[in-house]
């Protein structure tokens, strides 16, 4: 039996499946390595988030043994127990990223099908969800390709250096059947687009109109380049086993951020080399992130390990990296007043990350690290917004000043009027405390739980719960939380003696405003403080 006789893999069940810059690289490139940072360790539970599904399969592929005239042997499949462990299986099966026309040297690759992604239901939110940073790197693009990309079937960006450390780029473009052939040559600014013309060697896997556009240092070596060029063998490691039907890959070395490809992550983008650099802990010499959308959202994290690293502890440590990822955005979020512009997006964030690194697994493949995660489809276009929001959201003194130009909020509203408010929460399991959390951010109230309270009574903040509450007033969504967290599953109802977890509305006192507390049915009354009706039996 060869090596490769047998093959065992997760078979998902159906459906498991302060001013953007002018420069179109830094703009894709910035775009490129802000999916690999966030998207590596914050999936997105988004709100009317859905559970994967249950129970997927394993699939264990294995030869038959065959007469010894048989060319190839028999494959049977077998289905077996998923044991909760095994990589997800992915959901495509394309061939590698062709390297035509690619320059030499090539340190990023984003790899993107334009006219896929925006026929799918979630194509469009995703562009939106990149705010400014989209905005501008699509309409770079298509100024640069004299083309919209809903006619471009496959984008390449490549990033590469010049003898002087600076930047050049390049697209390749191929084109959708039909679309209008751009003239043969010519100049757009201080870049030169071209048709492709050769057919030969990688030229074949992209064979159509392939359209050129690249810095004007590339363009006599990448007229001749219909073949793949030599490349930093980590690069070329993590493009032979990447999948070209896949809707959006970059890969990258993440030494060439913190060097002379730095202009990739300056401003805004400054925060990702740090979150890189923790996520790797210098351990890969190239990372790839790769994410598909069809009935869900797919994404992959691909790592090559440095030079003699074996695979398996990296994966593993990979792995641990993703799980402590909710924590360590927990301490991000904290750390300074947001804008409320996107506040509530990001204080969600931490409870989501928790929820999402729960459908993670990791293993290795070819020698590299590899951890894959199935969502449902709306959690792509939720990654991406919480990544454009975490990188350029106001925030510390910057939130403060932009909210006092803001007009004031009025008045008029109260607690009892934003408990009145219409919320989704949704989620397939998640604590008291973090619960608690999602409704205060939707309703912009705090609410508080008094722990020693709930302490004397026996009950924990930290007790788990699924809740599926859509389009209902946030006070009878917060009465459903506590019934849920209700220590007595005897209760009948909110107003019965034995729901001993209620909520208070304090008013405004001492300086502090107006709030929401969590407290137990018998620390309210040994304060004297009143219950909201529900609570009582009138």
């Amino acid at each position: 039996m060869t090596d490769d006789s047998l093959r065992i893999q997760v078979e998902p069940r159906s459906p498991v499946r302060r001013k953007p810059s002018r420069r179109p690289w830094l703009a894709w490139g910035g775009l490129a390595v802000a999916l690999v940072a966030l998207g590596a360790f914050a999936l997105l539970r988004p709100r009317g988030f859905e559970a994967p599904p249950a129970a997927p399969q394993v699939v264990a592929q294995s030869a038959v043994v065959a007469p010894p005239a048989a060319v190839e042997p028999a494959l049977r499949e077998q289905v077996v127990d998923d044991d909760g462990r095994l990589l997800w299986a992915s959901p495509t099966a394309g061939p590698p990223i062709a390297l035509g026309y690619v320059p030499a040297g090539t340190q990023v690759l984003v790899h993107l099908r334009p006219a896929a992604l925006a026929a799918h239901p979630e194509g469009a939110k995703a562009f939106a969800a990149l705010g400014p940073w989209g905005d501008n790197a699509k309409g770079e693009a298509e100024r640069l390709l004299g083309l919209p990309l809903a006619d471009v079937e496959e984008l390449m960006l490549s990033v590469t250096t010049a003898a002087d450390d600076s930047l050049l780029f390049s697209l390749r473009a191929r084109l959708v059947a039909g679309a209008p052939r751009p003239a043969q040559s010519e100049s757009v600014g201080r870049s030169v687009r071209f048709v492709a013309t050769s057919r030969s060697g990688d030229a074949d896997a992209i064979a159509a109109t392939v359209l050129v556009v690249c810095s004007q240092q590339l363009a006599a070596e990448l007229r001749e380049a219909s073949t793949a060029p030599p490349l930093a063998a980590d690069i070329e490691r993590l493009v032979a086993a990447s999948d070209a039907d896949r809707l959006a890959t970059a890969i990258f070395a993440p030494r060439f951020l913190q060097a002379s490809g730095g202009k990739l992550v300056s401003g805004e983008a400054e925060p990702l080399r740090a979150a890189i650099r923790w996520l790797t802990e210098d351990r890969a010499a190239a990372v790839a992130l790769s994410m598909h959308w069809d009935d869900d959202f797919f994404a992959e994290l691909r790592t090559a390990p440095v030079r003699n690293a074996p695979a398996q502890p990296t994966s593993v440590r990979l792995k641990t990296q993703v799980l402590a990822a909710p924590a360590a955005v927990e301490e991000f979020v904290a750390a300074a007043p947001w804008h409320s512009h996107g506040r509530r997006v990001l204080m969600r964030l931490p409870a989501m990350l928790r929820a999402a690194s729960r459908f993670a697994r990791n293993g290795v493949e070819q020698n590299q690290a590899v951890v894959r995660c199935y969502l449902p489809a709306p959690a792509g276009h939720n990654l991406l917004l919480a990544a454009e929001l975490a990188l350029t959201l106001p925030r510390g003194e910057d939130a403060r000043a932009a909210m006092s130009e803001a007009p004031a909020v009025s008045p008029a509203e109260t607690i009892d009027g934003k408990l009145r408010r219409t919320v989704t929460l949704s989620f397939p399991k998640d604590t008291l405390s973090q619960a608690i959390e999602l409704l205060a951010a939707e309703i912009e109230t705090p609410i508080d739980i008094l722990g020693s309270d709930l302490f004397l009574e026996g009950i924990t903040k930290n007790q788990s719960f699924a809740l599926d509450q859509r389009n209902r007033p946030a006070g009878e969504v917060l009465v459903e939380i506590l019934r849920l967290a209700n220590p007595d599953r005897t209760a009948t109802g909110p107003a019965d003696p034995r729901q001993k977890l209620v909520y208070v509305i304090l008013s405004a006192a001492d300086g502090r405003a107006g709030r929401i507390v969590i407290t137990t049915r018998a620390a309210a009354a040994k304060r004297g403080e009143a219950l909201p009706p529900v609570f009582r039996d009138e």
